[in-house]
């Protein structure tokens, strides 16, 4: 598992509204002279790709922001947090940096695209 975890400063969980799993493509296909290609798994551990939205206040915004770009170093290591859908702890990583619009009324929207480690 990863030395830092998902801050408690900001939600724990995600909104249904916004997620996406998308579950690792894990072949290699070979190109045959003759018949079928043939196709094989690359590795019995691969990555699965997770776009994730919450809501959060400004304060929670300054959280997130400091999170990424310090304790994290902009997404460079991994963190420990609790997968959406099997609730079970996991260690992640953010594939690019995190997408935050306002919403009016102090209230601002964040995606997140994170890869979960075998």
């Amino acid at each position: 598992m990863a030395d830092t975890v998902w801050p408690t400063g900001l939600p724990q969980h995600i909104q249904t509204q916004g997620f996406q799993e998308k579950l690792p493509n894990n072949l290699i296909k070979g190109k045959m002279d003759v018949g079928p290609n043939k196709v094989r798994r690359k590795d019995v551990a691969a990555t699965t790709d997770l776009q994730c939205q919450q809501i959060l206040t400004r304060d929670q915004r300054g959280i997130l922001v400091l999170f990424f770009r310090e304790t994290i170093q902009d997404g460079a290591k991994a963190f420990d947090w609790v997968h959406p859908v099997t609730q079970e702890s996991c260690e992640m990583r953010f594939t690019e940096p995190p997408s935050i619009s306002p919403m009016g009324n102090a209230l601002f929207s964040a995606t997140y695209k994170l890869e979960v480690q075998p």
